[in-house]
């Protein structure tokens, strides 16, 4: 999954190099920092010594972040989606079939449907159940 970048979302910062390298570091602006404005994100390139394979190497490096981002949302998009689904709980089946007793029957949750002989349904007899749910989705 790649994130698009918008150019003008993005401030790009020229600046000099610190520390030891040279004479070239501390008098040229080859340093870059890229800051996406919509996230804050900030990527600096200091590595090379010409500010173009810089700017080059700071946008891959915020395209990446950018992407390791949207992996991030998306992810917990998906975690969230996973825990508002029901529970397999007991009393959240969708159909009870009382075979023992003298009160036998198959209830269906869904639709309120009750049949007096639950045999005749686990024997394939499922026209009453059928119809009920069909006519409940009207």
């Amino acid at each position: 999954m790649s994130y698009a970048i918008n150019k003008a979302d993005v401030t790009c910062k020229k600046f000099k190099g610190r520390g030891p390298g040279g004479q070239n570091k501390n008098k040229v602006e080859s340093c870059v920092r890229l800051i996406h404005k919509p996230t804050g994100i900030k990527v600096e390139a200091t590595r090379e010594r010409d500010y173009t394979k810089n700017l080059v190497v700071a946008w891959e490096m915020l395209q990446e972040k950018l992407d390791n981002l949207a992996a991030e949302q998306a992810a917990a998009a998906k975690r969230k989606a996973y825990q508002a689904k029901p529970d397999a709980a007991f009393s959240s089946q969708i159909r009870s079939y009382v075979l023992s007793g003298s009160h036998q029957q198959v209830i269906d949750h869904r639709s309120g449907f009750k049949h007096p002989r639950p045999q005749d349904v686990l024997n394939g007899d499922l026209d009453g159940v059928i119809r009920s749910l069909l006519s409940a989705g009207d």
